[in-house]
């Protein structure tokens, strides 16, 4: 064999074992955690291969390298930007172009510490050693490894947002329908540490507009009581806008505060108060994903760019713990479904229930629940009072959608 060709087979076998490398380490991560491993090697039609996504949202079985998002045109957060552009050229094997981006990327952002942990894998890819995980970081000092264990989930969690991102055709279960005053809603993915804003888009069907990085409560989520360092699951509204000249540092740029515990809340026994949306300290780019006592935390870039999308005392905030994605087709069949139920019935002050001014969400953690949230007009068609607002919680029963708790929330 010619010495050219042989020198080409080997770099191109290197190329090949750098991908698989980081397959190994974030792709198997991003799907099963930390150490796990994937089974399939990279190769050169597996790297230009799209990914194929299932019902759920999820992409098919297969190596990192051959993860291509949906192209979908909307504004990414620059960080997220710049992690996925990293990810691409590492996929692709350029691993010099990868360290290039991710020093621009500390240069931008000196105090985003995730980008030095893939910074070092990166090296160490380079150098031709293997990684077992995410920040493959070997006799790390022990009063070092909490950080680096936080480091790590954040990394992983930057990672499978890239991996599973809904495309155009998918359409929250979830978020069922909404009132023609309400342009936009939020929807919190606690086992994703993402956060989803969603537009009331012409024809029915929500259309994603963007998606953030957030962290929750350092206990995760399903909050039950005072003082458990859980976020809630459930459907709230924003209460307020607090500017950054209201509030410490601590809580950053700006804060949104939610309406916890609410009426379902409150029936099941819940307790608790001060769940917000908010900020950072200034001197942070992120925190880990369980960090919080319970609130929903982003970064003060990504708060600053919610709060165009939030109308205080109209933005539902839906927090669960796994949004289910479905085919947009199934979708529109079930919300017409429901909202053909919700037409035959009326409240327990007898008026009847318009589904076009309805605000109509599965609520989480619950079987088979929805709550129905509607504006009833005052009795006097001259009164000078706001609409009230009134909450229908329904549960299916066996075919029949019954009522299990009505209030009235203004």
């Amino acid at each position: 064999m010619k010495p050219g060709h042989l020198k080409k087979l080997l770099n191109r076998r290197r190329k090949l074992l750098r991908a698989t490398a980081l397959s190994l380490a974030l792709g198997a991560a991003g799907a099963a955690g930390p150490g796990s491993a994937l089974a399939n090697t990279a190769t050169d039609k597996q790297l230009n291969r799209p990914v194929k996504y299932a019902p759920t949202g999820k992409p098919s079985d297969g190596d990192w390298s051959d993860i291509q998002p949906p192209k979908i045109p909307f504004d990414r957060p620059h960080i997220d930007a710049e992690l996925e552009r990293i990810y691409r050229e590492v996929s692709d094997g350029r691993l010099n172009r990868a360290i290039d981006r991710v020093n621009s990327l500390i240069d931008q952002y000196p105090n985003f510490r995730v980008a030095y942990l893939i910074r070092g894998d990166l090296y160490t890819l380079r150098s031709g050693k293997p990684l077992a995980s995410v920040g493959d970081v070997r006799d790390a000092p022990l009063n070092k490894l909490a950080t680096l264990t936080e480091l790590r989930e954040e990394a992983i969690a930057r990672l499978r947002a890239y991996r599973i991102r809904p495309d155009h055709n998918q359409i929250p279960r979830e978020l069922v329908n909404l009132r023609s005053d309400q342009k936009y809603a939020i929807l919190v993915d606690t086992l994703r540490s993402r956060l989803f804003i969603y537009e009331n888009a012409a024809g029915g069907a929500p259309r994603l507009i963007t998606d953030f990085y957030i962290s929750q409560g350092k206990a995760g989520s399903n909050k039950m009581r005072e003082g458990d360092n859980k976020t809630p699951l459930g459907v709230y509204t924003i209460t307020d806008l607090l500017p950054k000249h209201k509030l410490t540092d601590f809580y950053g740029s700006l804060a949104l505060p939610l309406d916890y515990p609410n009426e379902w809340d409150k029936r099941q026994g819940k307790t608790g108060h001060g769940i917000w949306l908010h900020g950072i300290p200034s001197n942070q780019i992120s925190r880990p994903p369980k960090a919080s006592e319970g609130c929903v935390v982003l970064s003060n870039a990504d708060i600053d760019k919610l709060q165009r999308y939030v109308k205080v005392g109209n933005t539902p905030v839906l927090i669960t713990e796994n949004i289910n994605f479905i085919a947009k087709n199934i979708w529109l069949s079930e919300r017409q479904d429901i909202l053909r139920v919700l037409a035959s019935v009326r409240t327990t002050t007898g008026r009847e229930i318009n589904p076009a001014q309805a605000a109509i969400m599965r609520y989480p953690a619950e079987n088979d629940m929805l709550v129905v949230s509607i504006d009833e007009k005052p009795a006097k068609s001259n009164s000078k009072h706001a609409p009230a607002r009134r909450q229908i919680y329904w549960q299916r029963d066996g075919r029949e959608w019954r009522v299990v708790h009505e209030a009235q929330t203004s």
